[in-house]
């Protein structure tokens, strides 16, 4: 009973839409590419990884992190492939709302402070904007090399 509650959540383009809002907002920047939002939900979905996110240094690199957590990054390649109908409806919804722009890169309009949520939903979002922090320096490819996963 518990793990199909758990499974609707993990699955609602809403949620999964906001924990993409708090990753612009440590992200900065005016456009994303649309590549690096398939690693989004595969990582913060995945509750080792995520603890990781939060506990970590502000100027740490994608290397630095991908060698503290190897033995969680091992499934991200599958995690990745069986997340991507998940992201797509998030940034249809996203869209749909008027807070992204879909073009050739994701246009943002509207991103997501973790600070004004309450404690459960603050983690997921927390560990977001530390993810957008920690990938707002790296080139796509460079993001993708260090994680060893294939877009």
């Amino acid at each position: 009973m518990i793990d199909n509650i758990i499974y609707k959540l993990n699955v609602n383009p809403f949620l999964n839409g906001l924990i993409i809002q708090a990753f612009y907002f440590g992200y900065e920047k005016k456009e994303c590419s649309i590549l690096l939002h398939y690693i989004i939900l595969p990582i913060i979905l995945n509750g080792d990884i995520r603890k990781s996110l939060m506990s970590n240094n502000k100027n740490l690199s994608i290397d630095e992190f991908v060698k503290r957590n190897k033995i969680e990054l091992i499934n991200l390649q599958d995690n990745l492939w069986k997340s991507r109908d998940m992201t797509n409806e998030a940034l249809i919804v996203l869209h749909n709302n008027g807070q992204i722009k879909l073009a050739s890169t994701i246009q943002i309009n509207e991103t997501v402070n973790y600070t004004n949520y309450n404690h459960d939903m603050r983690q997921y979002l927390r560990s977001a904007t530390y993810l957008g922090i920690l990938l707002s320096n790296e080139s796509i490819e460079n993001i993708y090399k260090s994680l060893n996963v294939i877009p």
